[in-house]
Formats: structure tokens, sequence, C-alpha cells
């Protein structure tokens, strides 16, 4: 059925999605086996770069940060870059599975109801704590401080209010797929929604949590909560799987309006039930 394209889109990507958040702990497990965890030391780039080829002991790089020789290999370094660009993927297919899976139909209503809000809201929301951050830095951090340089700059703020508002648009917004396009209203069940909704929060924590790691040089209680989040993840994945695999399909689909209600009469013993009246034409 044309209603059902949500429920089997939905299906597909978190099976995708298993398998990725699966492959990335098999490769998280590898970087650590072979002691490629701090090769990169910075975060989220490596050695101030995006793409390989890095610094490494057999092209005799420098950390641009220090300007002390790397001690890794470049098949070290590739281990742990490889396992940050699998994260992003993971990421990237996480926020596709989400905009589809989470909408409801008073949300869909909501966003059809004020379009002028859906499309302003995010946007004002981004610049509001965007000034509120600035003057927390002006007005509690010193002068030389860093971040209050950054926040004081608005050639900042225009990357983070262009993606942060695309992001929004599309997971709680006008360009969300499910609200775009009538076919994929379908209902879905409560536990395939929120599923999603407690992985993000999960995913959230986990990429907080990569970033402090690197930064305090895997430290043991900082890898063993990173290990646990990525478990707890998994796991929320595999539920939203098993979601979609067992109860995913609703009785009734968003766009179409709910049966209208039957009156029942009740006839007691000993009475008769009364006749419907004819119409003018005694028809």
């Amino acid at each position: 059925m044309e209603t059902e394209r949500r429920v089997h889109l939905v299906r597909r990507i978190a099976v995708a999605l298993l398998a990725m958040t699966f492959l990335l702990m098999v490769v998280g497990s590898w970087v650590k086996a072979t002691g490629s965890g701090l090769s990169c030391p910075d975060w989220p780039q490596c050695y101030g770069q995006w793409l390989p080829p890095f610094p490494s002991q057999e092209n005799g790089g420098v950390d641009p940060a220090t300007g002390e020789p790397v001690l890794y290999t470049q098949a070290q370094v590739l281990y742990e870059w490889a396992h940050r660009a699998l994260a992003s993927a993971v990421g990237v297919v996480f926020l596709v599975l989400l905009a589809l899976a989470w909408p409801d139909r008073r949300w869909i209503r909501r966003v059809e109801t004020h379009p002028r809000l859906a499309w302003a809201g995010p946007p004002g929301a981004i610049v509001a704590a965007w000034i509120f951050l600035a003057g927390f830095a002006y007005l509690a951090l010193p002068a030389d401080h860093a971040l209050r340089a950054s926040a004081g700059d608005l050639r900042n703020l225009l990357p983070v209010l262009v993606a942060g508002s695309l992001l929004a648009w599309f997971l709680v917004g006008p360009l969300n797929p499910v609200i775009r396009k009538p076919a994929l209203r379908t209902d879905l069940h409560p536990g395939l929604r929120r599923a999603p909704l407690y992985a993000a929060w999960v995913l959230l924590a986990q990429i907080l949590l990569g970033g402090v790691t690197v930064l305090g040089k895997n430290a043991a209680p900082l890898t063993t909560a990173h290990l646990a989040t990525a478990t707890l993840y998994l796991l929320l994945i595999a539920w939203t799987v098993a979601f979609a695999v067992l109860r995913p399909v609703p009785e009734v689909p968003m766009d179409l309006p709910p049966e209208p209600e039957r009156i029942v009469e009740t006839v007691f013993p000993g009475e008769e039930r009364p006749e419907p009246a004819e119409d003018a034409a005694g028809v």
C-alpha cells in the first residue's frame, strides 16, 4: 500500500543503521587493539586536516599544534580517521531515520497550521542562543579568551545559522519528508517512534564523549563511558528494528479521517423497534 511506504523506509534504514553501528564498534575495537586511539590528537580534525594523507612516521610529519614529530604510522592514523568517518556516516543515516520515524499527526498539524513559525523558529532560536552565549562569554570570560573572540565574531554565526536551520527544518520543520509528502503519513507504533528519540540523546552523548576521550588522552573512565554509550545506542537501534519488523503497520493511516461513530439503539424486552421516518416524498 502507498501509506505503508514510511514503514518500509523506516525498517530498511533501521536495519542498515544497525549493521553500520555494529561495524563501527568493530572498527573501534580494532583501533584500540592496534594502539591507534591517540593517533589523531585533535578532534574533530586530524592534525588540522579533514582528509588523508596525514603526518606520520613514514613522511616525517610534525604535529602542527605542538611542533613535535608524529610517532604513529600512516596506517594507525588512517584507522582512527576511518573510525571517525564511519561514525559521521552513522550520524547522517541516523538523522534520516529520526526524521522519518518521530513525527506524529499532532506535530504535522502544528507545522501545517503555523508555517511561518515553522520556518522562522529554528533561525530565531539559533540567533537567540548565540546572543546568550556571546553575552555570557563577554561578561564571564577574560578579554583574551579564545571563546570570547569566537563568540564576538559574527562571521562564525553564519555557518552555524545555515547548518542548524537546515537540520532543524529537515528534522522538525517544513523540509521533513513526512510533512512534505502525504503518502508517507502513516501512523507508527509508539515504540517505533520513541526508540529513535531516546537514541538521539544517547548519540549526542556519544559524540561529546568521543571528543572528550580524545582530548583526555583515552583516560580509562572516559573510554569506559564511551563504550557504554555505544552499547546503549546499539541496543536502542536494535529495539527500533524489532518494532519495525514485529509491530510496524498501524490500522489507520495519518492522511485518512477517522471513521464516524456508530449509534447503537438498545431495544428492551417488550418494546418495539421504531420504524425509520419517511422523507417528504414518502419514499
